[in-house]
């Protein structure tokens, strides 16, 4: 059956609120975010994807782009945490809603996910800019134990691919709005979705205490040699130079926070994250048990060593 609904930017977010939908108002907000900036990284048109994993959430995953991020507090102690990115004709939202109470997360079992929350959107909307949408498909989905939700609703001329899980008392939903006829945007809303990973439990239960490379007995030792790479506008600037990034190594050998200490243009802070998180590493050791240590690495960035 198909409702008509107003297509906004926040259309993705209301989505994710469904466990809270009754006790946490959140308004519709309409417009484009194209052009928009965050801090010094603003979306450029670059072809590069970067990794997000904001402090105490329980998932990684990637974006195109470093993404626009705002946090909204709602009674009692909910917070909703939203990373938007626009680019070309897709916009991708990740909407974290945060301290779920219990009694809240019993409200309405698992299989009404999706279908209540478009019930909310059409109560939400207004009907200046209405669309033609429809549920297309939707099924059962789990990842590293935790089950979810996955859903395609259909658009007049776009489509809306979304997953959302329920991780103890948080609720992540992931959603792309792309064109039909894109099949590259269809490519990259697989990518994004997939990319996805939800910590467990036991990895969330145990705080990692970070030390720094002077408090441990042996510093972590990379096990790959990875060569950043290029972004078309950097080469086509030749953009060459070395950037110093602060990174923190995990117990495991891979790298679980990136700070960047000089910067380069063009899309080559991105692209330095991105080589420090793709590397792997032999763990610091404090005595017998290996740690998470902040070490200091120079990514290099040459022209001459660079192949397309």
């Amino acid at each position: 059956m198909k409702r008509r609904i107003v297509m906004s930017s926040r259309l993705i977010e209301a989505s994710a609120l469904l466990l809270v939908i009754r006790l946490v108002a959140t308004p519709v907000v309409t417009g484009a975010l194209q052009g928009e900036q965050h801090g010094t990284g603003g979306q450029r048109d670059i072809a590069i994807w970067v990794p997000l994993s904001p402090a105490g959430a329980p998932f990684t995953l990637s974006l195109p782009r470093l993404p626009l991020e705002k946090t909204d507090k709602a009674k009692p102690g909910i917070k909703i945490h939203t990373y938007r990115v626009k680019t070309g004709s897709s916009e991708y939202q990740v909407v974290w809603v945060a301290n779920v109470p219990e009694s809240m997360l019993n409200l309405s079992p698992l299989s009404g996910i999706f279908p209540n929350a478009l019930d909310n959107i059409v109560r939400s909307t207004k009907p200046a800019g209405q669309s033609e949408v429809s549920a297309a498909h939707e099924e059962g989905i789990a990842l590293n134990g935790y089950r979810g939700r996955r859903s395609v609703m259909d658009l007049s001329g776009e489509r809306i691919d979304a997953k959302g899980f329920v991780t103890g008392h948080d609720v992540v939903t992931l959603a792309v709005v792309h064109s039909k006829e894109d099949g590259s945007a269809l490519a990259n809303s697989e990518r994004f979705l997939e990319s996805l990973y939800l910590l467990s439990a036991e990895e969330r239960a145990v705080p990692m205490r970070e030390y720094a490379d002077s408090e441990v007995n042996t510093r972590p030792r990379p096990l790959s040699a990875l060569r950043p790479d290029y972004t078309v506008e950097a080469r086509k600037d030749k953009v060459q130079g070395t950037i110093m990034l602060k990174a923190l190594v995990g117990p495991d050998g891979r790298v679980k926070d990136v700070r960047l200490v000089t910067h380069l243009r063009d899309g080559l802070d991105e692209e330095a994250d991105i080589w420090a998180r793709k590397m792997r590493f032999r763990p610091a050791m404090r005595g017998a048990d290996p740690v998470a240590c902040w070490i200091t690495l120079e990514v290099e960035f040459n022209l001459d060593n660079d192949k397309d």
